[in-house]
Parts: structure tokens; C-alpha cells; sequence
């Protein structure tokens, strides 16, 4: 993990939600997909490439507790994957992959069944990830993610 030397002190906002999951689950490599969160979550400080400070971060738990954050940085999920501005909370046992900020920020669509979810690259018509679901929560294991891209139609 690398701190941006001299990089600007950053202000970011965000709401996070979560329920009690399965203590499996809270390996670096589950990310667990959250339609509710407004920003992705690490808890892993050395899942991040880059790490720099930041001010007046606060995030708003289920419980509408708040959580006081001074870190953001970027994230290699896969070969085709680099998630920037992630939380870094070392509080949670468990990453969350905002679906918001993922379709906002990347160019990415996500589509779900009844048993697995689809993040797919809108401008190549490529899949980067599948997620499974588990006791109710979809979720990506990196350590499966394949270094290849497979072509999906988009819908």
C-alpha cells in the first residue's frame, strides 16, 4: 500500500447499511454487493493500492450511529476492476460493494437472478465479475474472478 505523497485532504459523505452475515464472510476477498450503501467499504487496510487522508468523513450506520473516518483510497478487486474512493474502516469485518457508486463511477451495469449477480463493463459488453448468493446476500469472491473477460450482451 502506497500514501499519495502531498495529496489534498479530501471530503467525502456517505451512508452505509448492513445487517449481522455469516463470519465467513469477513475474508479480504468477499465482497459482499449493497444496494443500500452509498460508497464501497474496505476493512483491509492492505487490500488498498493507495491510501490518503481525508476530513469530515462520517458514516451512517443501520443503527444511525456514526462512524468517524480520516481514509480513502483505491482498490484492485480484479485485473479489470479498480474501485476508487473506497472507505477504509477497519471497524467492519466485511467489504461492501455499493451498487450505487459502482454504476456511477465506473461505467458498469449489475444484473441479478433469482442465484448469482452480473457486473459488467457497459462500453466493452464484457463481465467482469459473478457473485453468488449466499444466506441471502449476493456476493463476489475475488479469488475466483477469472483475468479474462467474457463477453455479455447488454441489455
Amino acid at each position: 500500500m502506497k500514501t499519495k505523497p502531498d495529496a489534498p485532504q479530501e471530503q467525502a459523505s456517505g451512508s452505509c447499511f448492513s445487517i449481522s452475515i455469516s463470519p465467513m464472510l469477513n475474508k479480504p476477498w468477499y465482497w459482499i454487493v449493497d444496494s443500500r450503501a452509498t460508497s464501497h467499504v474496505c476493512f483491509s487496510k492492505t487490500s488498498f493500492h493507495f491510501l490518503r487522508p481525508v476530513s469530515d468523513i462520517y458514516v451512517t450506520l443501520l443503527d444511525h450511529s456514526q462512524i468517524s473516518k480520516q481514509s480513502i483510497g483505491d482498490v484492485r478487486v480484479s485485473q479489470h476492476l479498480v474501485l476508487e474512493n473506497m472507505l477504509f474502516i477497519p471497524q467492519f469485518k466485511f467489504n461492501l460493494l455499493s451498487v450505487s457508486a459502482l454504476v456511477r463511477r465506473n461505467a458498469m451495469s449489475l444484473s441479478s437472478s433469482s442465484d448469482s449477480c452480473i457486473v459488467q463493463d457497459i462500453q466493452l459488453s464484457k463481465m467482469i465479475g459473478k457473485g453468488r448468493l449466499h444466506e441471502g446476500l449476493y456476493v463476489f469472491d475475488t479469488k475466483s474472478l477469472t483475468n479474462t473477460l467474457n463477453s455479455v450482451a447488454v441489455a
